[in-house]
This record gives structure tokens, sequence and C-alpha cells, in this order.
């Protein structure tokens, strides 16, 4: 029996954004078990000692073929482990990248010689015919599967786009059991929500709207579970593994709201008490009061709301077009439910001006939002925002791609002013923070040291040894 080992790596010489249990690699196990391969999943992003933990896992498991999954930021964790995958197991051992880093950058990544395999897109069903593929050293085979990228005779090969999974309710239940849910319980969450037993899980996949900024893995076209699948899938996770929480990770769960509303309806009709948790994936002027009902009776207690800019001329640049007053309503609705919010500003656009950030700003600071985030825009190469941004011919390189490089900004606005902004929309927008986060509630469903530490990073530069009001200068507005 084939072993296989799929590595989800972690980022070197920086914090990770998420350390929520690998559904993807999860998804791509359980087919594989399913096709008579033995697979173990390990997660390097559980442990202090990366390096350690890659090297035990591939000595103790001896695999045939190892996969690693990575975000851009990660990217050096993935080429980390594919080298000590070719160092241990020796060069003939078949490495495989995928995940959003390998989707984005398949010349990047097969630039490293250890790398035999980049994935791009959506995954499951290339999985099984890739790894018959790379196990029996049959290249011609690769090219007659769509969504990879390989070397041959020095270049690199792309086979066009992924082919998708139409039937998501036709895909096997995640391999749980391959994960540590009790280690990812401890770790540190996305949007600093609370240590518990918890487990991502999809109900749809993909958004039709073309934001610029998208990866789009998993392509244009909406496909959804339905509702009797999703709150099989959950009870199970709720009686069989103790889970407490889910999180739900769609790239768009409320497209349909009547099928939106069934699921919540089928949740609900079991009595399953569970939290629901929605860090990304609600489109928030689409919402509907019936809609927020049904989500709160079934548990949802949080919800992330991607507003990326307060500019109407933005919202149609960047092809979002949110309905800025319907999202306004809905965020206040949520805070009179009693639904914790968090919103994702993005300050940076290209072209985007001095005035128009502060539209950002003042749009987050007069929301209902509980908190609040707001980041530089990072263009991916690949996306629509990484051609208007210049790409290469404006000097961009994949660093700029990254959360932990701090000096991207692509606006136009100098550097220092663009830095006070930023500055400015963290303490302007938590001046407030008696009502958002205390009066209201919301510090009971968060990890308070997560949005601390995030806010005195943002804002360290204007606490000094002038003293706490040299910061709050800042909301005078900058110096341009």
């Amino acid at each position: 029996m084939p072993k296989v080992l799929l590595i989800k790596a972690a980022a070197r010489g920086g914090r990770d954004l998420m350390q929520g249990p690998p559904l993807g690699l999860m998804y791509l196990a359980a087919i594989l078990r399913k096709a008579g391969h033995e697979c173990r999943i390990v997660d390097l992003r559980l442990s202090r000692d990366v390096e350690g933990l890659a090297e035990k896992a591939i000595r103790g498991f001896s695999p045939d073929i190892v996969g690693i999954s990575g975000f851009y930021n990660e990217a050096n964790g993935v080429h980390m482990a594919s080298a000590l995958a070719k160092t241990i197991g020796g060069p003939g051992l078949p490495v495989m990248a995928g995940g959003p880093y390998a989707t984005a950058y398949p010349e990047e990544v097969l630039a490293d010689l250890n790398i035999d395999l980049a994935a791009v897109g959506e995954g499951e069903r290339s999985i099984v015919p890739v790894v018959s593929a790379l196990l029996a050293n049959e290249t011609e085979a690769l090219a007659e599967i769509p969504g990879i990228a390989y070397r041959f005779e020095g270049r690199v090969v792309k086979t066009g786009p992924a082919l998708l999974v139409d039937d998501l309710d036709a895909l096997p239940h995640p391999a749980w059991d391959l994960v540590d849910i009790s280690a990812h319980a401890g770790a540190r969450r996305f949007c600093h929500l609370p240590h518990r037993r918890y487990m991502p899980l999809f109900t749809s996949r993909s958004c039709p709207w073309h934001c610029i900024y998208c990866h789009n893995v998993f392509g244009k076209k909406f496909r959804a579970r339905s509702p009797e699948s999703v709150a099989e899938e959950i009870e199970i996770l709720v009686s069989r593994h103790g889970i407490e929480e889910i999180e739900i990770v769609d790239d768009i769960f409320n497209l349909d709201t009547a099928r939106a509303e069934a699921v919540c309806d089928k949740i609900t009709a079991r009595g399953l008490r569970v939290r629901l948790s929605f860090p990304n994936g609600v489109r928030t002027d689409i919402l509907t009061p019936r809609l927020l009902e049904k989500m709160k009776a079934a548990g949802t207690y949080m919800m992330g709301v991607a507003v990326e800019t307060g500019s109407k001329r933005l919202q149609r640049e960047i092809r979002k077009n949110l309905d800025l007053a319907k999202v306004l309503r809905n965020i206040a609705l949520c805070r009179k439910m009693g639904i914790m919010t968090i919103g994702f500003f993005m300050m940076g656009f290209p072209g985007e001006t001095v005035a128009e950030m502060e539209e950002t700003i003042a749009f987050a600071r007069r929301s209902k939002l509980n908190f609040a985030t707001f980041s530089t825009v990072r263009p991916f190469k690949g996306t629509r925002l990484w051609d208007m941004a210049g790409g290469e011919s404006a000097g961009l390189t994949p660093k700029h791609s990254t959360y932990l490089d701090r000096t991207g900004n692509i606006s136009g606005v100098p550097d220092a002013v663009f830095r006070r902004l930023v500055r400015k929309a963290y303490l302007s927008f938590h001046a407030t923070a008696l009502s958002r986060i205390f009066l209201s509630g919301a510090f009971r469903h968060v990890s308070l040291a997560g949005p601390l530490s995030v806010f005195l990073s943002q804002v360290a530069p204007g606490f000094g040894a002038p003293g706490f009001l040299k910061g709050f200068k800042l909301l005078q507005g900058p110096r341009v």
C-alpha cells in the first residue's frame, strides 16, 4: 500500500496568521485512502521546532510520496520541508506542492528542484492520478491531468485549469482522525477566537464576484452542498469527535439565501448544541433579517465582515461593489442580535487617495463593528490587482504578496503618510472600544490578547517617551 505524507507548511521567521485544522489536506487524505493509499498528515504550525517535526514525520513514516501545502507567507516552510524530504527520502522521492502559494506562483515553486510538481487550484479530482503518475514515474501521464504544473526538459509545463468538483455531497468526509483536534483547540485562531474544540467546514465553494485581489482557487462557479449533508457532517463532528464549534469557511455562504436558511433550519431541527462562526464567506449587503435570525438560532455567535474600503469609487474599482449603506444596517442588526462582528478593511489600493483612506476610517468608526483590522493591500500574482499595480514591470516581486512585508505600499501615497493613516485607523476605531468591545459583551467571544497585540503593533510608533497623547495626535489627520 503506497504511503502518502501530507504536510501543512509553517511560516519560518514569522508568525502564522491562522492555525486551523488543514481542511484541504483532510479532504485529499480521505480521497487517497479511499483509493487504497495509506496517509498521514503533519501540521508544522503546531510546533516551535518546525524542522524537527518535519524530519521526525518523514523519517518515522518513510513515505513513498510527499505533498506540501502552504500560503505565500509559508513559502520558506514549503521549501524547507521539500528539501528535508529529498534529503531523507532520497532524490527519487516524489514531492508535490499545493495550496494558494503553488496556485499563484507555480514557476517560483518549481524553480526549487526539490519539488517535482505544483497543484494549481482545486485538487480533489486530480490527486489520485497525480500520485499514481508520480509513483510510476510516468511523465507522459501528467500531461493529461488538468490543474498541475511540472518540469519537463528544462521548462515548466502547465496543464490548464483544474477540474472542479461539481457534486460536493459526493466528497467523502474529511479525514478528521489524521489531525490533532486538541492541539488545534489550544493554538492561536483566526480572528482571535477562543480556545475550544472546533473544526472548519465547507458548505459551498466559490464566489461569482470578481474582486481584483481574489486568489480564485475554487473558480467562479458557485457549488453548494445540500443542507442535509451539512447537518449530517456537523452531527458527526459533535457526537463522535466532541466538536464544540464549527467554523464555516465558505467563499460566500449566503449567495443562495434559501439554501443558507435551510442549512440553519437543519442544524436547529437536529438540536445540535454547537457554536457557529463565520470568519469569512458572508456577503453582508445581501444578508436578510430572516437569515440572520436563523443563523443566530442555529448557534452563530461571530461573523467576519469583509468591507475592504469605505470609498464608493474604490468599491467599483475593486469590483466588490458592496452596498455600503446595507452593510452598515446589517452590522447594526448583528450587534442588536448579539452576533459579534469583525470588520476587515484594506488600505493602499493602486491609485487610492488620502481622502479615500479617510473614507474607510470614517466608515469603520461610524459602524457598529465590535473589532476591525486594517491591512495593507497585498497583490498576488495571477490576480487583476497584480496587473493593476504594474506587476513585474513596476518592480513587484512575490515578497509584496506576503503579510510579513510591512513596506509594500502600492497606493502612490507617500509611505510615511500611509503609515500614519493606518495607525490613525486603529486609534480612531478603538477610541470607542468601551462600547464596541466591553459594553456590547463582545469581549466574551475572543481571546483579547490577540486584538490587543495587533492594535499595539500598529500604533506603537505613537506610544514612545512623549506619552500616550502623542499617538492620539494622529486623529487630527496626516501631514500631507
